[in-house]
């Protein structure tokens, strides 16, 4: 037996507006094994773009963590007297 589909309304889960999940929408998604959408097209192109946002963000940190050079140096102990041996951590461009 043949699955049928038929435009089904909908609430968006963020903008809490109804939204209409057509027929053709409807079978797109099953034939990739995608569930139901929750929110609406307008709500969805939102969080793509922020989710993009935030992917650009992370990858300009990484990148910029890229072209700093911290030194490490450890103290041999709380006894010793402070000579260039002591703790020294820096952040400095490469």
């Amino acid at each position: 037996m043949p699955i049928t589909f038929v435009d089904k309304k909908m609430r968006c889960k963020s903008c809490k507006k109804e939204f209409v999940f057509r027929k053709d929408e409807q079978e797109y998604f099953f034939k990739r094994g995608f569930s139901a959408p929750s929110h609406c097209e307008i709500c969805r192109k939102e969080r793509k773009k922020e989710r993009r946002r935030q992917r650009r963000h992370f990858l300009k940190a990484i990148n910029a963590a890229e072209n700093v050079k911290i030194e490490i140096s450890a103290s041999q102990g709380p006894e010793t007297s402070k000579t260039s041996d002591d703790v020294n951590v820096g952040l400095t461009p490469a």
